[in-house]
């Protein structure tokens, strides 16, 4: 995915950011001309991927270094990974990657070269972005169903543990109690005392 907005939109770095339900941070899942290095980013204002994750708009950015008020006061480009890449990012365009109103994260690409993308540049970018989440939404959902399928083989092997525990206690008691029903016959229903709690006593030990 992240190559393919490079090569659609002649961008020179891309990234797709997944939204972890978990943390409630963008991470980056895809990237391509950036370091491998994972990137993980709040939902707020303070950097471009988090605010487009938190207004769930597109948007273009000319110059990165530049005013970005327009956005929002808080919003400041992170300059340390230009740094670390001997890079200069100017244009930036972020757009939401959603399916059926969930948030599922943020394609963002960058340029070094200021002007190189334009306006209708930003509809590529939400077509690609929807694409993203189409396959990120089953993604999930073949995930969840791998996950079903494996709490079913553990509550199978659950159970047949359980019964193969069960099986040698309740045998031993159901024989106990046979064979006090066999005295209890053959004395003409009187069983001494003495022996019914012996008997009570080891069906107590077997459970």
């Amino acid at each position: 995915a992240a190559e393919v907005l490079c090569k659609v939109l002649l961008a020179e770095r891309a990234t797709v950011y997944v939204l972890r339900g978990e943390t409630g941070e963008l991470e980056s899942m895809a990237t391509s001309g950036n370091m491998a290095q994972t990137i993980r980013l709040p939902v707020t204002s303070s950097s471009l991927a988090g605010h487009c994750a938190k207004t769930r708009k597109p948007f273009l950015v000319p110059d990165a270094y530049g005013d970005l008020s327009s956005l929002h006061p808080d919003l400041r480009f992170d300059a340390s990974w230009d740094e670390r890449l001997r890079f200069r990012t100017r244009d930036v365009m972020c757009a939401p990657v959603h399916f059926k109103g969930d948030l599922l994260g943020v394609v963002q690409v960058i340029n070094c070269g200021a002007g190189r993308f334009k306006a209708q540049d930003l509809d590529a970018l939400a077509s690609v972005a929807r694409v993203i989440g189409y396959a990120l939404h089953h993604a999930r959902v073949y995930e969840d169903l791998a996950s079903m399928k494996q709490l079913e083989k553990k509550k199978a092997q659950f159970m047949r543990v359980l019964i193969h525990e069960l099986k040698s206690p309740v045998a031993a008691v159901t024989t106990m109690l046979d064979s006090w029903r066999m005295m209890a016959k053959s004395l003409g229903g009187q069983v001494p005392p003495e022996r019914t709690g012996q008997i009570v006593d080891r069906v107590s030990a077997r459970m």
